[in-house]
């Protein structure tokens, strides 16, 4: 039997848990349960699956980044997001080097949360799609490797940010996308 997705959010303030589940439940479809500390994410783990992590950076019995890593190695593909009122520009890039999606400082306006997950909801959009793509491509030509697409699309944005002066809004309309799925295509393809 598959396992509940759910959205959790962890964080030791009672008002912070409250804001983000006012904020985040009416966007997205999965349940979203609040918990103070990194044990009780790990228990709520054993019983659902997650589709969003929001994790407070400082916890009484963990930190962020560590649970994290442990959610991490349950499922690589959920994003985790960190937030903190004790930031640093160090805590920041760790963050985001260890794999979370953003790293949100405290005080944060509800609109950077609503934003963030409708970001988030746009990845998680363009990333079914793209399996979608890859199935029905494996279908169709069973020779043609995704790798060798991969290394064309890398090729032609490369080519295109090049004679836009790495511009990525007028590549974008060059190329007919978004700066954002612009942006996120120069990030997962590696282009320097």
């Amino acid at each position: 039997m598959e396992k509940e997705k759910i959205v959790l959010i962890v964080d030791d303030d009672e008002t912070i848990n409250d804001l983000l589940e006012r904020t985040v439940a009416p966007m997205v479809e999965e349940k979203v349960i609040c918990v103070s500390s990194g044990s009780e994410a790990r228990n709520i783990m054993e019983q659902k699956s997650l589709n969003l992590a929001i994790l407070d950076y400082r916890l009484p019995d963990t930190d962020g980044i560590e649970l994290m890593k442990f959610i991490k190695s349950v499922d690589q593909s959920v994003p985790v997001v960190i937030i903190t009122g004790f930031g640093s520009i160090e805590t920041g890039v760790e963050a985001i080097k260890q794999g979370a999606y953003d790293y949100i400082l405290k005080p944060f306006h509800p609109e950077k949360i609503h934003a963030m997950v409708r970001s988030l909801i746009t990845f998680r959009k363009l990333r079914e799609e793209n399996v979608s793509l890859r199935e029905q491509l494996e279908k169709r030509a069973p020779g043609i490797s995704t790798n060798s697409l991969k290394e064309h699309e890398k090729s032609l944005i490369s080519k295109v940010l090049g004679e836009c002066g790495n511009d990525i809004k007028k590549a974008s309309k060059e190329l007919e996308i978004s700066p954002f799925i612009l942006h996120f295509k120069i990030k997962k393809l590696g282009i320097d």
